[in-house]
């Protein structure tokens, strides 16, 4: 503890939490070029990517849905299976 200070609580960690734009373009670096909002919300409607939370005034992602965007992205549920996709994303 530092002089000064009052309490033994260690200081709280400021995590990043990704938007909604933010999770369109780790998708659209993945290979899925015509990925925007829209997509990332009928991701989520389909249960494929876990639902943003309220902070603050806005909605954010957690950091998991940064690397389940990463994977729909990547694997086709057309060649793989929603079975197989849901699978890979557990």
């Amino acid at each position: 503890m530092l002089a000064g200070e009052m309490s033994s609580k260690p200081p709280r960690l400021l995590v990043r939490r990704p938007t909604i734009d933010d999770l369109a373009a780790v998708a659209r670096a993945a290979g899925k070029g015509d990925a925007d909002g829209r997509t990332i919300r009928y991701w989520v409607s389909r249960k494929l990517l876990d639902p943003p939370v309220r902070v603050g005034r806005g909605y954010r992602y957690p950091l998991r849905a940064v690397g389940q965007a990463d994977t729909l992205a990547r694997w086709s549920i057309r060649s793989q299976g929603l079975a197989m996709v849901r699978c890979a994303l557990r």
